[in-house]
This record gives C-alpha cells, structure tokens and sequence, in this order.
C-alpha cells in the first residue's frame, strides 16, 4: 500500500512524493545456499519523489525515483535487510 500527496493540482507540471509499506511473500528462502532471505514473509517500506507532466485531462507522464527496503525485521537468522 503506498501513499501519494500532491500539493498542487492544476499546473502542467505537478511535484509529488510517495511512502508506502507492505509484505511481501517469497519462496525464495528454501534455497540454504543464499544468505539473503530467511523466510517467507518479509515486510518493505518504500518512498519515493516523482513529477507529473499532464498531456491531456486524463493522460500523464510521469518522472519517478524511489528506495525500497526489504527486510524479515530480524525474525530469522538469514537476513540481510
């Protein structure tokens, strides 16, 4: 789930930032020779800053950057995050 906060909505070019968190299920864990995931549920936390360039009333293009982190939150012994 993410949240978007747009401060200005009638310009051509509208700046915005996003954050988000989720969980994030994988099956990547059963593979022991990786270090990196040790279970199959591991939560994100992501933001972001991006700009929005409106062509029409109802078309965009849009210009974003963003870190996600990923991470078991130390729940098992595997985890890189």
């Amino acid at each position: 789930m993410a949240l978007q906060y747009t401060r200005i909505k009638c310009r051509r070019l509208t700046p915005y930032i996003q954050v988000g968190a989720g969980i994030v299920y994988n099956d990547v864990y059963k593979d022991r020779t990786q270090n990196i995931i040790g279970q199959s549920i591991e939560f994100t936390l992501r933001g972001g800053l991006g700009f929005r360039f409106m062509i029409t009333d109802f078309w965009s293009i849009d210009l974003e950057g963003a870190l996600e982190h990923i991470s078991n939150a130390g729940l098992s012994d595997r985890n890189a995050g």
